[in-house]
């Protein structure tokens, strides 16, 4: 192989088929930029499979947007490419937007519009209908299930029989004649039994039934022009954040201290007609994750909150759980709405987590943790609750540990919370790139596979489901030994 070395940071897809060229931020060796090539790709393990997309290789292009703080909208949260801005249109026109169209008809037939989908196909991060819609779809079930068991009503029996046909096709991630008619099924029967539902809460949720079964019919037909508008939706809403993690880019930009530069100025926060845009079409959002940094620092989160889940939307929060204190889970907990949260952690000790996510006090950390899970318990509320950590040469001595932390803090078995083991990121920022070389880990390094190995045994042993930048914590390790061994 070989490596040619250039100004700035990625992979040169006009490369030759025998060369393998980065784009590096600063001279280094050879040696060096082998390794950065690597590590750009993806995992080490993952390096060694072969780069072959089949059509409609990724869902996101029919599911997602992803609204930046400087109002450019985006595929996803892992590509830079832009649709469009929402300070000169509309979502919706953004939507069907030239850009959008063209981004849609590359993946459609599997060619990578650009080197990040290379790059993100390569680690296994491309999109999926099941990543996208499994969990989602069994909260708005249940929600349907005990509405109507609430007034007393029965639920439609072909209704089951459709939602599960179509359930199955979503996570089964196949495409092919038979998806397109479980979800034609589906769409045809939320329709029909939506008119005739007489309460809310019921409605609402056959009624995002149906928004998913569309959008997965968009999906499955390739539709250049998608009739759900970003059902699953992310704003860069804060740029600004309340903690200092080690391993955070924008704690190396300045972004999470003075905001994000944008056009020759800082932005801390996006604007309100921006914001109002960015939830344009909520009849069509399924999900609404607030991307980038911290949600509750968001003067609106209560009101955004309560607009939400008054039309059925789960809002996906990711926190360092600072601001989450009792008043703030109980907002959660009485809007009505379906919701999901994680918790990041990076580290299972009071010296460990402070050190890494500085301002952060554990103990507060822990506590908050605690009573957000007994109301979860309390209310019998089904939310899936993740407790995350960014693995790094600092901390990944705790994997075991973090599992065993997880178990101590549930409550009762019945709360879904699992504990998520993700790798650094990679960015074209200069400091940032000497911590990443200094702190990288990941399965393939013998000290990361013996601590990760540690934590899936005291993931069965303590029946805390465990996972491995998305995938099952055991069959990540399995595919690694049997790389090994290959």
């Amino acid at each position: 192989m070989q490596v040619a070395g250039y100004i700035g940071y990625d992979l040169d897809p006009a490369a030759p088929p025998d060369v393998d060229h980065i784009l590096l931020t600063r001279p280094m060796s050879v040696a060096a930029a082998v390794v950065r090539l690597l590590r750009c790709r993806g995992t080490w393990a993952d390096d060694r499979q072969a780069l072959d997309a089949s059509a409609g290789f990724c869902a996101a292009p029919w599911t997602e947007a992803v609204i930046r703080i400087d109002g450019n909208v985006l595929p996803c949260c892992r590509n830079h490419y832009v649709y469009g801005s929402i300070e000169r249109a509309t979502l919706p026109e953004i939507w069907v937007s030239p850009a959008a169209r063209s981004f849609r008809a590359s993946v459609a037939r599997g060619a990578f519009p650009n080197d990040a989908c290379t790059q993100c196909y390569r680690k296994g991060k491309a999109t999926t209908l099941a990543s996208a819609f499994d969990s989602l779809l069994g909260q708005l079930w249940e929600r349907y299930a005990r509405a109507s068991d609430a007034a007393g009503i029965a639920l439609d029996g072909e209704m089951c029989e459709r939602m599960a046909e179509f359930h199955a096709h979503v996570r089964s991630n196949v495409r092919g004649p038979a998806a397109l008619s479980a979800c034609r099924r589906a769409l045809e029967r939320t329709r029909l039994l939506e008119t005739s539902l007489t309460i809310v809460e019921a409605r609402f949720a056959v009624h995002k039934i149906g928004v998913i079964a569309q959008a997965c019919l968009d999906f499955h037909s390739a539709s250049p022009e998608p009739a759900i508008v970003a059902t699953t939706r992310q704003a860069n809403l804060v740029a600004i954040c309340n903690a200092r993690c080690v391993h955070c880019i924008g704690l190396y930009t300045g972004e999470i201290v003075r905001g994000e530069e944008t056009g020759g100025r800082r932005i801390k926060r996006m604007n309100d007609t921006q914001s109002a845009r960015a939830l344009e079409r909520a009849d069509d959002m399924t999900s609404f994750f607030m991307n980038g940094s911290e949600f509750l620092l968001h003067p609106q989160w209560r009101a955004m909150t309560a607009t939400l889940a008054a039309t059925g939307v789960r809002l996906s929060v990711s926190t360092n759980g600072m601001l989450l204190d009792q008043r703030a889970t109980a907002v959660l907990m009485q809007s009505g709405g379906p919701f999901e949260i994680n918790f990041s952690f990076d580290g299972a000790t009071k010296a460990t987590v402070e050190s890494i996510r500085v301002n952060v006090s554990y103990d507060r950390l822990v506590q908050n943790v605690r009573h957000f899970l007994q109301q979860l318990a309390a209310h019998r509320l089904n939310v899936p609750v993740c407790i995350s950590m960014v693995l790094m040469r600092t901390n990944v001595a705790e994997c075991a540990a973090l599992v065993a932390l997880v178990h101590d803090l549930r409550p009762d078995t019945r709360v879904d919370v699992h504990v998520s083991f993700e790798l650094l990121e990679t960015s074209p920022v200069e400091a940032y790139n000497r911590f990443f070389e200094q702190e990288w880990i990941d399965i393939a390094h013998p000290t990361a596979r013996a601590s990760l190995e540690a934590a899936a045994a005291e993931a069965r042993r303590l029946h805390v489901r465990a996972l491995y930048s998305g995938e099952d914590l055991a069959d990540a390790l399995a595919r690694r030994a049997a790389a090994i061994a290959g």
